[in-house]
Formats: C-alpha cells, sequence, structure tokens
C-alpha cells in the first residue's frame, strides 16, 4: 500500500485525478495491444509486398506505392500513443510524490505533461497536417514548444477544446495555468520554484532570507497541496476528453465507453460535482488570506 499522509479535505481531488490518469493509461493501453501493432493495407493489383516486410523496408515500401495517407495514420498512431504513456508515466510519479508530501518533486514532475505532452496531443487533434508538416522539418525547433508563439498555442488550445468537445469554454484559463508567468492561479511560477532553487523573475522572486520550496513546513506543505488541486482538476478532466477524442478517431474499434463504463456526459458530471469541492477550496483558501 502507498504512503499517503495528503490531508483529508484534499483526498477525494487527488483519488479523481487518479482515477483520470487510470482511465487515459487504460485506453492508451488497449488501443496499443488492439490497433497499434496491426495494419491494414489494401493493394493495389500491381502491388506485391514481400511476406516479413517491417520496419524501415516496410516505411520505404508504402512511400514507393502511395500510401500516404496509410502511412500519416500510422505515424500519428505512433506518436499519440507514445507521448499518451509518456504523459502518464509523469503524472503518475507526480501524484505519489504529492502523496508522500515531496512537493517540489511533484510539481517538477508536472512541468513536462502539462506544457509538452499535451500540447502535442491537442496540435494532433486540432490539425493533425500541420503537425506531421512540421515533424517531419529538419528543423528540430519547428516542433519545440518553447519555440512555438503564445498565439499559437492558444489557438491550439482553443481547437483541441472544441474538437474534444469539452464543453468547458475554458481554453484561455486552461492556456494560464500551464504557459503564464503572470497569473497568479497559473502553474508556471510553481514549476520555476520547484525547478531552481532561486528565481529571479518579479513575478515569482524568490524572497530575501529563503530558498524554493526548501525550509517547507507544515503551512507551506499544506499551502503547496492546496495549490495543486485547485488546479489539477480542470487540467486532468480537459487533458483525458482530448484524448479520449484523439484515440476514438484514430483507433475507432476501441470501446471507450464500455472501457470507462461511463459515457462523455457521466464523465463531465463527475467533473461538475467535483468542480464544488474545488470551489470550496478555493473560497476557504481566500477566506483565510
Amino acid at each position: 500500500m502507498r504512503k499517503n499522509i495528503i490531508p483529508m479535505e484534499f483526498k477525494s481531488i487527488h483519488n479523481y485525478i487518479f482515477e483520470l490518469h487510470d482511465l487515459i493509461a487504460y485506453i492508451s493501453s488497449e488501443a496499443s495491444s488492439l490497433e497499434i501493432n496491426s495494419m491494414s493495407i489494401k493493394l493495389n493489383s500491381d502491388d506485391v509486398i514481400d511476406e516479413g516486410l517491417d520496419g524501415v523496408l516496410l516505411w520505404n515500401w508504402l512511400e514507393s506505392r502511395g500510401h500516404s495517407d496509410l502511412m500519416k495514420k500510422y505515424e500519428i498512431n505512433q506518436v499519440l500513443l507514445a507521448v499518451a504513456i509518456d504523459f502518464c508515466h509523469f503524472i503518475y510519479e507526480a501524484l505519489t510524490c504529492s502523496e508522500r508530501g515531496k512537493m517540489n518533486v511533484a510539481y517538477s514532475l508536472l512541468r513536462k505533461p502539462f506544457k509538452d505532452n499535451l500540447l502535442l496531443m491537442e496540435w494532433i487533434l486540432s490539425d493533425q497536417d500541420d503537425f506531421i508538416s512540421n515533424f517531419h522539418n529538419e528543423n528540430s525547433e519547428k516542433i519545440a514548444i518553447d519555440k512555438m508563439s503564445e498565439e499559437k498555442k492558444r489557438d491550439i488550445i482553443k481547437k483541441a477544446e472544441i474538437i474534444g468537445d469539452t464543453q468547458l469554454g475554458q481554453h484561455d484559463f486552461i492556456y494560464e495555468l500551464r504557459y503564464s508567468k503572470q497569473a497568479a492561479h497559473g502553474l508556471e511560477r510553481m514549476w520555476n520554484r520547484a525547478n531552481h532553487i532561486v528565481t529571479t523573475i518579479k513575478h515569482y522572486k524568490t524572497k530575501s532570507n529563503n530558498l524554493n520550496f526548501v525550509f517547507n513546513g507544515e503551512e507551506e506543505l499544506y499551502e503547496h497541496w492546496g495549490n495543486l488541486y485547485r488546479t489539477l482538476p480542470i487540467l486532468m478532466y480537459h487533458s483525458s476528453e482530448i484524448i479520449i477524442k484523439l484515440i476514438e478517431r484514430q483507433f475507432p474499434s476501441v470501446d471507450i465507453e464500455y472501457i470507462t463504463n461511463k459515457t462523455r456526459w457521466e464523465r463531465k458530471n463527475a467533473f461538475v460535482e467535483l468542480v464544488g469541492e474545488v470551489m470550496e477550496l478555493k473560497r476557504l483558501h481566500y477566506a483565510e488570506k
């Protein structure tokens, strides 16, 4: 049994987030086992394929025979599942660190999945042709998240939210949580403080006679938990719906409702019910201020 010292008022939110992690991990695994290892090819009359052709040789054969659509789908499938599984690895470790009160490590681990992995998946969902074009570019900066403009990031998140049918209408807030250095509610300041023992940016400059996340007592630990569980639910719900929509599109034989035992509306209602707990945490937090 995992050690868990999270205060009781945060545990139901923590468990909900873990359930979404498990959902993403499971449907990604199901998609991988059901379809990624098999590929149906409709041959032209003059196509001759050698038995056992795979890897680069198969890729070259497909390209030479003009099967570009199949190649694109297969490539998207490969990238999607690899990025989704990597996303889950970091989320899992972050949540188990939170359970043990290792909040600097928890925040550090959450930076990559929400800033990098998630945006790649949102990009694939919103415009897979643009993603593939940049993915194939010899200049790796074309695919680098930190080189992407704010305008493009916002546009990708907005389109993904619409296509993913999350019905949140919170794309600007979701952007700020992940990328804004100015927003008081943003995770960017927490990620940088967790990764750097001293920060000099004015919005989260290290205070005099202090070091980031080093001199944490019970009060500071509680505050870090509060900040985390007021922001993670919307990010994880958004992430899960984006990934579900992608897997539904790329792997139509994967029965999401059967796997999750919930319809999309039931998933949404579960999130809405949790929002009440999150809002109460915010109310108590600001009342204490």
